[in-house]
C-alpha cells in the first residue's frame, strides 16, 4: 500500500521524504521504498550519525544530532534523530520549488542531489547517499543572489576587497557558510559557494 501512495504521490508530482530510520542496519519504510527520498543523518563534524540508517536505498544526509524543533505546546526542544534531518531536507525542496516552480520532481531531486556535498566514498554511497545537503549551495545556486545571507543564516561578516566580496554566514548551531562573489560593485554579482550547511 504505501508503494502504491508514494506512486500515486509523484504521479502528481508530489515528492515523499523520509527519514531512514535510527537503525544504522537498515533503512526503516517508507524510506526503504522506491521513489522516496530516503534521508540519514550526520553530526556536527559532518561523520555520519552512528544511529543513521544505511542501505543502498539512502540518498542525502543533513544533521541530527542536538537540533532545535518545535514541540507540543508552542515550546521549541532539542532533538536529536534522523527525523530531525528529514525536515531540513524538505525545506531545501521547498527552496528548489519557489526558485524553479516549473521543475519536475525528476529535476528537483537531480538539483538536490547536484548541490549536495560528498562525503565519503566519492559518488553515491550506501553511508551518505549523494551526500550533506547543502543548503548555501542549493541556495546561492537556486536564487544566483550573493547580497545576503541563505535562509537560516546571519551575516557575522561582510567585506569588500578591491571588486571582491566576501560574505560569512552563520547559523544558530554554528555552521558557517562563505560566499564569495565575484564581479563589479553593486550587482550582477556571479557567486561560488564554499562549504558547509
Amino acid at each position: 500500500e504505501l508503494a502504491s501512495a508514494v506512486s500515486y504521490a509523484r504521479s502528481k508530482g508530489i515528492l515523499v521524504v523520509a527519514a531512514s530510520g535510527n537503525n544504522p542496519d537498515g533503512i526503516s519504510a517508507p524510506a526503504c521504498i522506491s521513489g522516496v527520498i530516503a534521508v540519514g543523518g550526520v553530526d556536527s563534524s559532518n561523520n555520519i550519525a552512528s544511529f543513521s540508517g544505511r542501505g543502498d536505498m539512502i540518498d542525502i544526509v543533513a544533521p541530527s544530532i542536538n537540533l532545535l524543533s518545535t514541540w507540543n505546546d508552542g515550546r521549541y526542544v532539542t532533538k536529536t534523530g534522523t527525523s530531525m534531518a528529514t525536515h531540513l531536507v524538505s525545506g531545501g525542496i521547498v527552496l528548489i520549488k519557489s526558485a524553479h516552480p516549473d521543475y519536475t520532481i525528476d529535476q528537483t531531486e537531480n538539483f538536490l542531489f547536484s548541490t549536495a556535498k560528498d562525503l565519503g566514498i566519492t559518488g553515491k554511497d550506501t553511508t551518505y547517499g549523494y551526500g550533506m545537503l547543502n543548503l548555501s549551495n542549493l541556495t546561492i545556486k537556486a536564487t544566483n543572489n550573493c547580497n545576503e545571507c541563505p535562509i537560516g543564516y546571519t551575516l557575522s561578516k561582510d567585506t569588500q576587497v578591491g571588486n571582491c566580496r566576501y560574505i560569512n554566514c552563520t547559523t544558530l548551531n554554528n555552521w558557517q557558510s562563505s560566499i564569495i562573489c565575484s564581479g563589479t560593485i553593486p550587482p550582477p554579482l556571479q557567486s561560488v559557494c564554499g562549504d558547509g550547511i
